[in-house]
């Protein structure tokens, strides 16, 4: 069924409004409306004053940097079943903890992106270097030789042969290419090369149809044989590893309860200054105009009075006929 809406206005103090903007944030039961939309309110509108719009700025940014840390990891905690409050000594410890420790959590966070995408990509570089492992040389490690293994479909496999040209051009008769198929529809290919040549060469790489097998960068500089053999050893070990820097960040999230209730508070906090842009003002006072579920209009009137004193008013009123009150419904 439909809740009976009540219309409500505020009228205070200026010292008294981040009082009563809390105070309404923690009730819930107001929908404050601009105050332009109050027929009833002829009064201009309140500016928002350098002190508020310093501290909009400086939370906007200390938010901005929190949920950014938070938002590294699915494993943060859910926030304080009651709403925490932050005052101005607890909002420069938060800063102290970020600077402190926001660099060590951000780290392990990259690890953990770098472990999971290890565990993604390792199976298929395995899986495209064995088919390629019968092309390769029994050839010692020399270090002034590269090798680069390429792939290539089977309909443009003549791009072998002129690659096998343009690199004769470049470095003479030292250099070999082995080639063969690799399944149905592709040909593998390993070309073995002077070092001192890389840089030709790999702009002839980058060319046409040929798709070169690049390694992740730990394993560039290895032997293609025991690349294969280090990849089989990381796809062992990276799943604990995996665990392990994950138990890191949870405890690291179980330390700091703080930043999840932080990162709530602040958004309330922004919340509120954002509204003081809908609101009235005389010269020392404040006007607020909202709409008010009828049955919570006897709480409000109470955490006002209890709260704020005779210094807010709470006056309120049925709407008027070309009024739109918001619906809220309360189903059994």
């Amino acid at each position: 069924m439909l809740v009976p809406m009540a219309k409500v206005r505020l009228i205070g103090h200026k010292r008294l409004l981040d009082d009563t903007l809390a105070l309404l944030h923690r009730l819930g039961v107001v929908h404050v409306i601009d105050i332009g939309d109050d027929s009833g309110a002829q009064v201009p509108p309140l500016a928002i004053d350098e002190p508020h719009l310093h501290e909009a700025e400086d939370l906007r940014y200390l938010r901005t940097r929190l949920d950014g840390l938070l938002g590294l990891t699915e494993h943060a905690p859910a926030p304080s079943a009651e709403l925490v409050e932050f005052d101005a000594a607890a909002l420069v410890r938060l800063r102290e903890e970020l600077d402190a420790e926001g660099p060590d959590f951000e780290a392990l966070v990259r690890r953990l992106d770098d472990l999971e995408r290890e565990r993604e990509t390792l199976p298929r570089y395995i899986g495209t270097l064995r088919r390629l492992l019968p092309l390769v040389p029994e050839l010692t490690a020399l270090e002034s030789y590269e090798t680069a293994a390429l792939l290539v479909e089977r309909r443009h496999a003549d791009l072998l042969g002129d690659l096998n040209v343009a690199i004769a051009e470049v470095v003479g008769a030292n250099y070999d290419i082995i080639s063969d198929n690799v399944d149905a529809d592709t040909v593998g290919a390993i070309l073995v090369f002077p070092r001192r040549h890389a840089t030709e060469v790999q702009a002839l790489l980058g060319r046409g149809q040929l798709s070169r097998v690049h390694l992740p960068e730990r394993f560039r500089d290895m032997p293609f044989r025991g690349a294969i053999a280090e990849m089989e050893r990381r796809v062992v070990a990276v799943p604990d590893e995996i665990e392990n820097v994950r138990d890191q960040i949870d405890a690291a999230l179980r330390r700091h309860q703080d930043w999840v209730d932080a990162s709530r508070w602040l958004a309330g906090r922004l919340d509120q200054l954002a509204i003081i842009r809908s609101l009235g003002a005389t010269s020392h006072t404040f006007v607020l105009s909202g709409w008010t579920p009828r049955p919570e209009v006897d709480r409000l009137r109470t955490a006002v009075a209890g709260e704020l004193g005779d210094a807010v008013v709470v006056e309120v009123s049925d709407p008027s006929p070309d009024e739109s009150p918001p619906v809220l419904l309360a189903n059994p």
